[in-house]
């Protein structure tokens, strides 16, 4: 649980609050850590708790000098810094591509047991529900593209929105509305989930249509199924770049659906309790080249 924490109105946290890179005092309390702010005209976001030892009952501590030249620095390169197009990528299947779901069934997807997907399919939106869903098709090196919308919900639900889509069927990029977190982790939305946060964040608030790009490279296997090379993964969100061609040095994450390397799987969408949307998802099955 995140508590509101009390921040000393003196010293470098009132500069950096001024400079707009610390979130405005309500009512003298900081809000949570992930709580979501608009956005700038530069999509800087910001949310952090600063504690004060006030709190504590302790001597209200003084700011060291070189505190106020950081935050002077700190603010110049902030307003500095350039503007980031972040805006979600619709794009048509292009020749060639597999068409997983296009707005009017879901007949490519089965639960893990092989029944039919059971999410909802409306308006041309399938919407998750009840159970992960996993491709019939398996594939190996491969581009995805997808489209996900998340729900609004409160600004201190930090997990709401959480989903994920994986890659042959073992590694997931993560899909949750992390818009406001600074810094994003490896939980984050566009994350190579558990190795590696989206750089930069690229995520849009809740409420909006959102886009992935993925190349994957799988891994490489021996003829005696003994690992040559490590699976690499690419993701462009929303139209930035947020993972360059990572290696990914786990068998799996997240809740991959096993703990041993294959060269093919199924793409496979996280049911996590939220009404996550999708739609417009289609794939470019790669020919096998060596190693990544």
């Amino acid at each position: 649980m995140f508590r509101p924490q009390r921040v000393p109105p003196y010293g470098t946290d009132a500069i950096l609050r001024s400079a707009g890179i610390l979130p405005a005092r309500v009512g003298g309390v900081s809000p949570p850590r992930f709580a979501q702010r608009p956005a700038t005209d530069r999509n800087v976001w910001a949310g952090c708790p600063h504690a004060s030892r006030r709190d504590a009952g302790a001597t209200p501590h003084k700011t060291a000098p070189w505190s106020f030249l950081f935050a002077a620095i700190l603010s110049c390169a902030v307003g500095l810094a350039p503007a980031l197009e972040v805006h979600m990528i619709e794009r048509t299947p292009p020749e060639g591509a597999v068409v997983l779901f296009d707005g009017t069934d879901l007949s490519a997807w089965k639960t893990f047991r092989g029944e039919p997907a059971p999410w909802i399919v409306k308006d041309g939106v399938a919407t998750a529900t009840k159970t992960n869903i996993y491709t019939r098709q398996e594939f190996g090196d491969c581009t995805l593209h997808l489209e996900f919308w998340l729900p609004p919900a409160a600004a201190t639900d930090v997990f709401n929105g959480n989903s994920g889509v994986y890659l042959c069927g073992r590694y997931e990029v993560q899909i949750m509305n992390t818009a406001a977190m600074v810094p994003a982790t490896t939980q984050a939305c566009g994350a190579v989930y558990a190795v590696k946060p989206p750089t930069p964040n690229a995520a849009l608030p809740a409420g909006q249509w959102q886009s992935f790009d993925i190349d994957f490279t799988a891994p490489r296997l021996s003829p005696g199924g003994a690992l040559v090379a490590k699976p690499r993964i690419s993701v462009i969100h929303n139209g930035v770049q947020v993972q360059d061609n990572v290696e990914i040095p786990l068998v799996q994450t997240g809740s991959g659906i096993a703990d041993t390397y294959a060269e093919r799987g199924p793409v496979f969408l996280q049911f996590h309790g939220h009404p996550v949307r999708f739609r417009n998802i289609w794939i470019i099955p790669r020919e096998k080249q060596g190693s990544p």
